[in-house]
């Protein structure tokens, strides 16, 4: 396990504040689906007690459902997010005050 892998949120990872992201990776339970940056046309944050991230890209829609998902939005305006990965129900009491939680993910070919 490399250095970045162990310090990585649950959640997912920004790319460093001097890189920028060529792809943005969602892992599900079940498979991995990654989007390439130029093929996202637009992001949509819903905010209240539960939280959706609405993302288009050619072809697909993701929904990303959570809490404090503005750092998702916020990585996505800077090209940095690299990866979202969704955490469950039993992960909400593990999640650190202040950071994401990724209730699930899901993505339709449109």
């Amino acid at each position: 396990m490399t250095e970045k892998t162990q310090n990585m949120p649950v959640w997912g990872r920004l790319a460093d504040e001097n890189r920028t992201a060529i792809v943005v990776r969602f892992v599900l339970p079940d498979r991995t689906v990654s989007l390439p940056y130029h093929t996202l046309v637009r992001w949509e944050l819903s905010i209240g007690e539960s939280e959706t991230l609405a993302i288009q890209a050619a072809g697909v829609l993701v929904t990303v459902r959570g809490r404090l998902l503005a750092v998702l939005r916020d990585g996505l305006d800077q090209a940095r997010l690299e990866q979202v990965r969704a955490q469950g129900e039993r992960a909400a009491l593990r999640a650190a005050p202040g950071e994401p939680w990724i209730q699930g993910i899901a993505v339709e070919i449109k």
